[in-house]
């Protein structure tokens, strides 16, 4: 009986033992988790604090900007979810229209296409960043090409991130009257006129533009991101069911003859690349970069080709919204990833603005001491652009194209092509590839903002 008696204890004490263990492991697991959670956030706030390279905090004010210690602690984990951040963002609902333009076939291959050369030029503009020293992609521009050459990029940068914003205001007011339709059909009238729900927006995204650091909100480019790959997970899982439940589903397309203006939306897909720069600075180990960035890259792309596809299936072919949220079935759970879609880019709205801002006012050469005239200033852009949202209501597809090819097309291929032929191509195979991409960027620019002018202008009901 003894001996047995020892046994137990014996036994209790290893249990317990090892449940302890079990314990400290799981919050440890926890722990990193949470660590690589804020760190992703705090390098985020870094990537739009420092813009293209550029030092777009307010010095002086009431918050330091990140130090060089906070910024050395980017592990490859945070970078990967910081990446991952800046590529997924609400312009893959516009995919599905984009692939009925194009034809799903030749889409699917465009897409790898433009993300594979995408993360080409994000190292040809690493390699600049090496050859040269500067880390400020205007300034790289100023360097290499003369003043004209820095104010083009900026003035690239500044309408990028200016119609993104402006057409969130569009994403934003269409979704929201739509799933408050669904969930209060008795108390929603069916007038409600966008005009309230830009004027609702005004009212939220006007004090958000007075913040004076970014960093106070960071945290919430994390919540939307999660917000935005749940309701994504849904709607992929709910398009196919409905795709498995059609009798006669869509047959898919090859090709289309306005393929072309599959290319705007094909590149605003891969918003994130003035952000490469302070991300690529932000990083503890710089060598696995790139690396991180194929990964993220072509990670988006297989999902956006797997979105899409199940979108154009389940949601009518060729007859599929610009907005894909729209085709949605009317029941409860749509409706709510619907606002969920909704309130991630409420929250990322300040964040893909404060860029503007800032270099709007570093242009314009007001002091960061002068909070009032800060203040007009980012309350006439935020007015500006609700305006140009209310226009162009309408035509939100052609808006998105335009987008993506005046402005995202330069920044993501020509400027990149452009510098590293000038900086750092030592061989004539290195010069010549360069001129290719710069080619095909002035390609897919001209062409898809040409015909997304003319769609514009007299819309060809597709």
């Amino acid at each position: 009986l003894k001996l047995q008696f020892l046994y137990l204890i014996a036994v209790h004490r290893i249990a317990a033992t090892t449940m302890a263990e079990e314990r400290g492991r799981s919050k440890s697991s926890l722990r990193r988790m949470r660590d690589t959670v804020a760190s992703a956030a705090t390098s985020h706030a870094h990537s739009v604090e420092h813009f293209a390279g550029k030092d777009l905090t307010e010095h002086g004010e009431m918050e330091a900007p990140l130090n060089a210690t906070e910024i050395a602690r980017t592990s490859d984990a945070a970078t990967f979810m910081t990446l991952l951040k800046a590529f997924v963002g609400p312009a893959h609902l516009y995919l599905a229209k984009g692939f009925a333009r194009g034809g799903v076939v030749l889409s699917i291959i465009a897409m790898f296409a433009f993300a594979a050369l995408n993360a080409y030029c994000v190292g040809l503009l690493i390699a600049v960043k090496h050859a040269t020293g500067i880390s400020d992609f205007s300034e790289m521009g100023t360097r290499l090409f003369g003043g004209y050459m820095g104010r083009l990029v900026d003035l690239s940068l500044v309408f990028a991130q200016l119609g993104l914003v402006a057409m969130y205001f569009i994403f934003v007011s269409e979704t929201v009257i739509d799933a408050l339709h669904g969930l209060f059909p008795n108390a929603v009238s069916e007038n409600v006129s966008m005009l309230y729900l830009l004027a609702a927006q005004l009212c939220v995204q006007m004090p958000l533009s007075w913040l004076k650091q970014i960093k106070s909100i960071s945290f919430f480019a994390i919540v939307a991101d999660i917000l935005i790959f749940s309701a994504m997970l849904y709607i992929m899982v709910q398009n196919g069911i409905d795709w498995a439940g059609e009798a006669n589903p869509p047959t898919p397309t090859v090709a289309e003859p306005q393929f072309p203006l599959f290319f705007g939306t094909a590149v605003l897909i891969f918003e994130g690349i003035a952000l490469m720069l302070p991300i690529h600075g932000a990083m503890e180990n710089t060598k696995n970069f790139m690396s991180l960035v194929w990964g993220s890259m072509m990670l988006c792309c297989v999902l956006f080709c797997i979105f899409a596809v199940l979108a154009y299936q389940a949601r009518g072919g060729q007859d599929v919204e610009t907005n894909l949220l729209l085709l949605m079935p009317e029941t409860t759970i749509s409706n709510v990833a619907k606002l969920m879609y909704s309130v991630a880019v409420l929250f990322s709205f300040p964040l893909q603005a404060f860029p503007a801002y800032r270099i709007f006012e570093q242009a314009a050469g007001v002091p960061v001491y002068a909070v009032a005239k800060k203040c007009l200033l980012r309350s006439c852009v935020v007015l500006a652009l609700a305006a140009i949202a209310y226009f162009s209501r309408h035509s939100l597809e052609s808006f998105v194209n335009i987008i993506g090819g005046l402005t995202m097309c330069p920044l993501a291929f020509i400027f990149p092509a452009l510098f590293h032929y000038k900086a750092a191509a030592a061989t004539k195979f290195e010069k010549t590839r360069d001129l290719a991409i710069f080619v095909v960027g002035v390609v897919a620019a001209v062409g898809s903002t040409a015909l997304a002018i003319k769609e514009w202008v007299a819309p060809s009901g597709v």
